[in-house]
């Protein structure tokens, strides 16, 4: 069976479907692959985790919320194979993109952009869970065909502790990779434990690293500040502005109700 490598992830931003990020200001039509864009780098967000703006307030400058999400939800479904762990760094760069959209402080300020902002984020999460959903499927599958044929899979791991970054080459013969031969149920169980650590989060994970999980839980505080910081009243009027309304029914918010639609497909994972 082809060996596969599987080197510790830095934390940092990765390209993808050869698309970069707009930038504020920029038509990202350019960027779209299908229109024969170039390669932008990826733009850095550094506003804060915590301290959501609260609409409505009066719109001021202009982000590339809208069109980062076009570009990665377009990326997500051209591609069509999802392997482990091959696959894993666009759901990681795609987790990026969730995690700056949900915390731009442009997008509350108006209406419709806001009513963008959540509609696409939300539709972001649960397209990256499916694609978990997906790469699980192959797991299994790989693991099964091992099973089958009673061949072992060979794997290359690093030490990623922080403290011994500095240690790793980034070549075959790193003085801190090692070679294993993992048989099936071993392949499944590590490889399972990575997408585990993805979607609901690993304790002691590196700096920066994000999980589905992590967004959900903050997109769900967010939204409870959005409605915590204006009346009733002017939520209602804010979201009916964009032709819908968020108005509590059977005991939530709409905007909360797709939080747990998010939720819900998480748990279907079976990963807990």
């Amino acid at each position: 069976m082809k060996p596969l490598l599987i080197l510790p992830y830095n934390g940092s931003i990765l390209r993808f479907g050869g698309a970069g990020f707009a930038q504020p200001g920029e038509d990202f039509r350019t960027l779209l692959p299908w229109i024969g864009g170039v390669e932008q780098s990826p733009s850095s967000n550094d506003t804060a985790a915590t301290g959501y703006p609260t609409p409505p307030q009066a719109g001021t400058g202009s982000c590339a919320c809208l069109p980062n999400l076009y570009i990665t939800l377009s990326d997500l479904g051209a591609t069509k194979e999802w392997a482990f762990p091959m696959s894993v760094h666009k759901l990681k760069a795609a987790m990026q993109t969730s995690d700056s959209v949900l915390k731009c402080p442009v997008c509350p300020h108006e209406s419709t952009t806001a009513m963008q902002n959540l509609m696409l984020l939300t539709t972001l999460l649960t397209t990256v869970t499916d694609c978990y959903r997906r790469i699980l499927r192959h797991i299994d599958a790989e693991a099964a065909k091992a099973e089958e044929l009673g061949t072992s899979i060979q794997y290359r791991m690093g030490d990623s502790s922080p403290e011994r970054w500095h240690l790793h080459t980034g070549t075959n013969d790193c003085p801190m990779g090692i070679n294993v031969d993992l048989d099936a149920s071993e392949y499944k169980m590590l490889a399972r434990k990575v997408i585990k650590a993805d979607v609901l989060g690993a304790t002691n994970s590196p700096m920066g690293q994000i999980s589905i999980t992590d967004l959900v839980n903050r997109l769900e505080e967010r939204q409870h500040e959005w409605h915590k910081g204006a009346s009733s009243t002017e939520m209602r009027e804010h979201y009916s502005k964009a032709g819908q309304q968020c108005n509590p029914d059977a005991g939530d918010f709409t905007c909360l109700k797709l939080v747990g639609m998010v939720r819900h497909q998480i748990g279907m994972l079976g990963l807990s």
